[in-house]
């Protein structure tokens, strides 16, 4: 299921800079850290976002919507891959190479206007599912702060002498 909307306009533009790519078995389009060479649109098939976190393939979106935009982020950014991404076998998929996306792009900047507003989408989502994330970490046990590297542990006096962060039972009565 797909999180963002799709912009049929913003969808028909890009097209018709793009060739296909063909995915006769799963196919690679990219992994964590390489160069952004365009913007793919998943005309059909299934696409998974991973990431490496301590070592760990996650997972960590799942596209399956026609017009999904994969490699977003990292084209508008102008910087390496932050995500690997796989399609699985049967998919259809276009390429917009990154010079043809910034000209358009460049020609039009309501189409701009509708990028970002895709990447705002995107940023509200991410929000949301970390903070559902911290609230289910928090709820049975408090959160080990290594396990999240872009969260900073929390003060000092919440560790415990085991190293895990919490309140004392003194301090919650």
């Amino acid at each position: 299921m797909s999180i963002f909307h799709r912009d049929s306009e913003l969808i028909h533009t890009l097209e018709k800079q793009s060739k296909f790519v063909p995915c006769d078995q799963d196919r690679i389009l990219f992994r964590e850290g390489d160069a952004t060479a365009g913007l793919y649109i998943l005309e059909k098939g299934i696409a998974t976002l991973s990431k490496n976190l301590m070592g760990r393939e996650i997972v960590v979106a799942l596209q399956d919507t026609p017009g999904s935009l994969v490699g977003l982020p990292d084209i508008v950014g102008t910087a390496p891959h932050t995500v690997a991404a796989t399609v699985l076998s049967g998919a259809r998929l276009r390429l917009v190479a990154r010079d043809d996306f910034n000209a358009i792009m460049g020609s039009d900047p309501l189409l701009f206007l509708k990028i970002l507003q895709i990447l705002a989408a995107e940023v509200r989502f991410t929000r949301r599912a970390v903070l559902h994330q911290l609230r289910s970490n928090w709820e049975g046990s408090w959160l080990q702060a290594s396990s999240v590297p872009f969260i900073s542990p929390p003060p000092r006096r919440l560790q415990r002498n085991d190293g895990s962060y919490g309140m004392s039972a003194a301090a919650t009565k």
